[in-house]
């Protein structure tokens, strides 16, 4: 990260989960360290770098899609660009950042929109929903099914379990 930010020196970097310490970094390196809210910084950000060695579905690229920023990621997700070399990475900052220039820099829509309508709460309950439907039938026996009037049959007994006080073993 801090190799882009000597690559683009008239790029500001914000940086979240580090403060720095002990870091060489250029004059458009801002280390933010460990943030618990993160809309404050989507509000001054125009796009998210993120490029971690192991990563799963990321919670902070839903969420900048869904402030309508820009992704770069080492992933392929839908709606954001992926980068997974650092030249990959700099020809997109390169795009982004003569977007920001000439007022063309759209705001990600689509990525708002992927985000609201595969992750939303209403979406993941519907999902949920669906599933347990499918799952448990509804709640309904079907037609043909016969509802047994025999009693269970008692649990065998083993040699590794106590009997209850008062129980008589065979």
């Amino acid at each position: 990260m801090l190799s882009l930010a000597s690559r683009f020196p008239d790029v500001r970097f914000l940086i979240v989960g580090d403060d720095g310490t002990g870091r060489g970094a250029s004059k458009n390196v801002e280390f933010l360290g460990y943030q618990n809210e993160m809309d404050s910084i989507y509000a001054r950000s125009h796009a998210l770098l993120r490029l971690p060695r192991h990563d799963g579905l990321s919670y902070m690229v839903l969420e900048a899609l869904n402030h309508g920023r820009q992704v770069i990621w080492n992933l392929p997700f839908e709606a954001s660009l992926i980068g997974r070399t650092e030249n990959e990475v700099a020809c997109h900052i390169r795009e982004l950042r003569a977007a920001l220039a000439t007022g063309t820099l759209a705001f990600n829509e689509r990525g708002r929109d992927v985000v609201h309508e595969t992750y939303s709460g209403s979406r993941i309950r519907y999902l949920i929903r669906i599933k347990l439907k499918a799952t448990l039938g509804e709640g309904r026996r079907p037609a043909n099914a016969s509802v047994s009037t025999c009693p269970s049959p008692a649990p065998a007994h083993s040699p590794h379990s106590r009997p209850s006080p008062g129980a008589r073993l065979p």
